[in-house]
């Protein structure tokens, strides 16, 4: 019985968020999504939130110790986010001597 409800669903029938849903993903994914959710409450993360922890690796792979206000640019963040986003990146290097420096210390 419960299949043949599922069936009959249209899309008049169910809430404009989850017409469009039927529209993006066609109506046998959304019957899935009902059948694992149907009638509970589901948070639907946003997309920046699900592409975060991409977007934080690229930029720590990208980053070169000086170009903040690129990066800021390219992945639409303020530069004070990317300093903190790379701020372990940033201590690293400062405690590392520059190319061809020299240490007065001999370590």
């Amino acid at each position: 019985m419960r299949q043949e409800k599922l069936n009959d669903i249209s899309k008049n029938k169910v809430s404009r968020t989850f017409a469009q849903i039927i529209d993006e993903i066609g109506m046998e994914n959304a019957k899935k999504i009902a059948r694992i959710a149907g009638g509970d409450n589901l948070y639907i993360p946003m997309v920046a939130t699900i592409e975060r922890p991409l977007v934080i690796n690229k930029i720590r792979e990208e980053f070169t110790g000086y170009n903040f206000r690129e990066l800021a640019s390219k992945y639409n963040k303020s530069v004070s986010t990317i300093r903190y986003i790379c701020k372990d990146i940033i201590k690293e290097k400062r405690k590392q001597p520059m190319n061809g420096q020299i240490n007065l210390f001999g370590n």
